[in-house]
């Protein structure tokens, strides 16, 4: 059943400028259900996770840390979680109403919102020196296709799950643009990689690219970016900020 919120929720915490300070909107109703850690024993298949969104409802199965991602549009790279049993693993049913019309940017705050208060999260940002990849130009010449991006937004990229009209898409083992550039490229591959990648091609403009690799191993990705794009990932470090959860409770306030 879904639980109507009466009041705004107050925490009093130092982090208020980082979206802790009850500015952001709630929704109309929500239901938290804890179903347990996604632990698969013998055959068989885990809970499916992921949210739903519809114009005016939230549902889904989804874990604390995605929550925080989603919220607050991090990667996980960025989260640093505190060491809670079955934190990572723990599932929560959630249904949500709100009102139709709402915005992107609307139901992200409305996560917050609930996290806040159905969890008890409060955290910090700081900046710590964390692992990275750097993008660079290989020592022969890029093999990518310099496009025109307003002539290119109306190609079709030819995925492994048909063709597809997008600047970019990424998949299991495959990557391909019609027109994107370096900056965005490197952001992408932070999602693919277990670190942030900072571009330092130099590579202004807009380009067009085919990737694949066997997504079966780990280094896959990165072999194929030199071998296939005639770019390199180096690994260096730098300072960067990261979204340090200080509490959060595994067992959501009764609906």
């Amino acid at each position: 059943m879904l639980v109507t919120r009466m009041a705004a929720f107050a925490l009093g915490c130092a982090a208020a400028a980082f979206g802790q300070d009850g500015k952001d909107p709630a929704f109309d109703a929500v239901s938290v259900k804890a179903l347990g850690p996604n632990i698969i024993h013998g055959p068989g298949q885990g809970m499916t996770l992921g949210l739903r969104y519809t114009p005016t409802r939230v549902s889904g199965n989804s874990q604390i840390p995605d929550l925080i991602e989603e919220a607050y549009s991090l990667k996980a790279f960025q989260i640093v979680l505190p060491d809670i049993p079955n934190l990572g693993l723990n599932v929560y049913a959630i249904e949500a109403v709100m009102a139709a019309g709402s915005t992107e940017d609307g139901r992200k705050g409305m996560l917050r919102t609930m996290l806040a208060e159905r969890f008890g999260l409060q955290f910090h940002r700081e900046r710590r020196e964390i692992s990275v990849y750097l993008l660079t130009a290989g020592s022969g010449k890029p093999r990518l296709e310099a496009v025109d991006p307003e002539k290119a937004k109306d190609r079709l990229l030819q995925t492994p799950l048909g063709p597809r009209k997008a600047a970019f898409a990424r998949g299991a083992g495959w990557c391909a643009a019609t027109h994107t550039t370096m900056e965005l490229f490197a952001a992408n591959l932070g999602f693919m990689l277990d670190r942030p990648v900072l571009d330092q091609t130099g590579l202004t403009g807009s380009y067009a690219f085919d990737l694949q690799w066997d997504r079966t191993d780990a280094l896959g990705l990165v072999a194929a970016i030199q071998s296939q794009l005639g770019l390199k990932l180096q690994k260096s470090k730098m300072p960067y900020e990261m979204f340090v959860v200080d509490h959060v409770s595994t067992t959501p306030t009764p609906n």
